[in-house]
């Protein structure tokens, strides 16, 4: 063990110094502009080591990312059409046969009370995006159809409803059920 240990420590002082002919060498490189520069780096032992400074060869930039080239996340990547995230119904047809409920008022508010990105009233297209971020329209039986192109809750359609009846006084007389995966009554 003792043995292997000392071994390995001579190794390391015998180990031969960069020869002049090559230090030279290295500085005339330097002199003339090939490389950035040279510095010299203290070893242990009172060495010295004479080193490169900068980049050695100009790169290729073949792999230089989006970030360096100055392109943004949407010039980079081919994106699809955009599809349809959620598509939520309210069936209101009971109440509006029983004349009770507005289904015009209901849709208009829900045009002004849903909330994208933190604001009310922006459910129009991103720019550059033929789509709006929410559509909302009634269909013939008195149904009306929330379809959005950004994440929006079925809860959240709920909640919007229940407000509504709330302001309207009778939320004690109507009451919002799911009848399916996408469907409220």
């Amino acid at each position: 063990m003792i043995h292997g240990f000392v071994f390995a420590a001579l190794l390391f002082v015998i180990a031969p110094a960069p020869s002049q002919g090559a230090m030279a060498a290295a500085h005339l490189a330097a002199e003339n502009g090939k490389y950035g520069g040279m510095d010299t780096l203290r070893l242990r032992g009172g060495r010295n080591l004479d080193c490169k400074i900068g980049a050695p060869a100009p790169w290729s930039g073949l792999n230089i990312g989006p970030k360096k080239r100055g392109l943004s996340r949407l010039q980079t990547k081919a994106r699809p059409a955009k599809k349809v995230v959620c598509r939520w119904v309210v069936d209101c047809s009971r109440p509006v046969a029983d004349r009770v409920f507005d289904i015009a008022d209901f849709q208009a508010y829900l045009t002004q009370n849903i909330k994208v990105e933190g604001k009310t009233g922006i459910l129009g297209p991103i720019k550059g995006s033929p789509n709006p971020r929410v559509l909302l329209y009634t269909e013939p039986s008195n149904r009306v159809v929330v379809q959005a192109y950004i994440p929006l809750s079925k809860q959240y359609i709920k909640f919007l409803t229940k407000n509504y009846l709330e302001s309207k006084g009778s939320r004690d007389f109507i009451w919002c059920v799911s009848t399916g995966k996408q469907t409220y009554k």
